[in-house]
């Protein structure tokens, strides 16, 4: 029973070996060339301690020297070696294959205002140079308090919520020689610690040496974010001490939200932070006026925290970037209360100053309903909330209808049809109710809105 736990350590240890430190490779150059290539000053300058410089070459079968050295003004124009590669030339054998270097700190204070030359060995070319590295973070947050020697028990990280897609956790600890083990996992909504179970994430890998090591997670994805920022996350193991547990930010970090757009095509939304939904296939809107029996709806690319909102977009479900206040618009005049977490909002009564109405959907009609009894509306949602009562002559449970101002035809599913109406001179409210003489509001004449 123990050796097939074992195995299957072994197995979940293969799987992890694809988490690892961010990392970049970028071509420097790519041609067939017969002769030798030059990296400038400026290009060398960006080069760090630990970064490959890879050198793609064709050699003839028996295989060829390859030449690196560095030479600028300030030494005459005189090769010279890169204190790794030394005076020799890397042997490279016979077919199309490459040669790495990798620099050390040694070569870095020898390159900088140097340029590096590539040469060729007899007979070959060289046709593609990459540099390769782990990418540099822009910021880290130590979140270890004292060193922590694992042994069976679980170790919980409070929520992060600093948090962003792109970031990686880095956990740093030492281990003897011996086997010892180590599994990371992201908490449940429950903040599940101990029982490691219903979690987003549950790696593991085993150690068998005695260096100082570290294990990356980065996050991939909104899903591990948001767990991460509200719920934290925890690790357990045996035989290793952790060392340090760092949280890494890098440039092309960003924090974001999940929006979610159901069959339907659209939704209620509202957040507790800024996003920008340009390019994204959703559509936001704010409410900007309404007139009895419509609620009209202006588009804006970005939404501002905890105002509510209209989406609309195809089903499925989104990742929408948070972006600052600088970055946001605010949509002032709005008549859409956000609801970020779970509440209940209140009836509208007779002889109330505020008339509240809930989106949703009757039937095959989806709009606003005026609400006559208390309702426990969801997190991330929204309810329209007006100072006049804005419900049709028709009833109280008569739908007010949405008019996106984006589009001139969209007062939506205008029941009987009225639009087909071709009478001249014949008006028509948004319930399909023939009006003799129209005053203040949105009506419908030859299948088209007027307004007056």
């Amino acid at each position: 029973m123990y050796m097939k736990r074992l195995y299957s350590l072994f197995l979940m240890a293969l799987v992890v070996m694809t988490i690892n430190a961010k990392t970049f490779t970028t071509t420097l150059w790519e041609d067939t060339y017969t002769s030798a290539i030059e990296l400038n000053s400026e290009t060398v300058a960006t080069f760090k301690a630990g970064d490959v410089l890879r050198v793609y070459v064709t050699v003839p079968e028996g295989g060829a020297n390859i030449g690196l050295s560095y030479k600028s003004e300030g030494n005459g124009w005189v090769d010279t070696a890169i204190p790794s590669v030394g005076n020799t030339w890397p042997w490279v054998n016979g077919g199309n294959t490459y040669y790495d270097v990798t620099f050390t700190a040694a070569d870095i204070t020898a390159l900088s205002g140097q340029n590096i030359y590539i040469a060729k060995g007899d007979n070959s070319t060289i046709n593609k140079v990459e540099l390769s590295g782990e990418v540099t973070p822009t910021g880290g947050t130590e979140l270890l308090d004292e060193e922590w020697t694992a042994s069976w028990t679980a170790k919980t990280f409070a929520a992060q919520s600093s948090a962003k897609i792109g970031d990686v956790i880095r956990f740093s600890y030492s281990a003897p020689g011996s086997w010892s083990y180590f599994q990371f996992n992201i908490l449940d909504a429950y903040g599940n610690a101990d029982a490691f179970t219903n979690t987003a994430t549950n790696v593991a890998t085993s150690i068998e040496t005695a260096a100082d090591l570290y294990f990356d997670f980065e996050i991939t994805n909104v899903s591990d974010m948001l767990k991460i920022q509200n719920e934290g996350f925890g690790i357990k193991g045996d035989n290793f001490t952790l060392t340090s547990v760092k949280l890494l930010t890098y440039a092309d970090s960003y924090d974001a939200a999940e929006v979610e757009i159901g069959e339907d095509g659209i939704a209620t939304w509202s957040y507790s932070k800024n996003l920008d939904f340009t390019g994204s296939g959703i559509t936001a809107y704010y409410a900007s006026a309404v007139t009895t029996g419509s609620v009209t709806l202006t588009a804006t690319e970005t939404t501002w925290n905890y105002c509510g909102y209209i989406l609309k977009g195809e089903e499925g479900k989104y990742t929408i970037r948070v972006v600052s206040d600088s970055e946001a618009s605010y949509p002032s005049g709005n008549l859409l209360k956000g609801n970020v977490g779970e509440s209940t909002v209140k009836a509208s009564k007779s002889g109330d100053s505020k008339f509240r109405y809930i989106f949703a959907k009757n039937g095959t009609d989806i709009g606003f309903y005026k609400l006559t009894k208390n309702h426990t509306l969801g997190a991330h949602r929204a309810y329209l909330e007006t100072e006049t009562d804005i419900t049709p002559s028709s009833g109280s449970g008569a739908r007010v209808v949405l008019d996106f101002d984006d589009d001139p035809t969209a007062i939506t599913e205008i029941k009987d049809e009225v639009k087909e109406v071709q009478q001249d001179n014949v008006y028509y409210n948004l319930n399909g109710q023939r009006v003799e003489k129209p005053t203040k509001g949105i009506y419908i004449k030859n299948g088209k809105k007027v307004l007056f």
